[in-house]
């Protein structure tokens, strides 16, 4: 069964940064998380809420209209 979850690795191969990178954004995203009541584990993030801040579910008409 695949994760439901990125490491900072994974963010880091995604965006092309450092690990280190990766796990400061996991630690934005996270405190994101926490303050909207959410449990989340420490050095992973669910991969529907980084898709959503990385946008990967924006279509071209949401940035450019029609």
């Amino acid at each position: 069964m695949e994760s439901r979850f990125y490491t900072a690795k994974d963010i880091a191969n995604l965006l092309g940064v450092g690990v280190g990178k990766g796990y400061s954004l996991i630690r934005e995203w996270n405190k994101e998380l926490q303050q909207k009541g959410y449990t989340t584990a420490q050095g992973r993030v669910v991969k529907a809420y980084a898709d959503l801040k990385l946008g990967f579910g924006i279509q071209k008409e949401d940035v450019y209209g029609n």
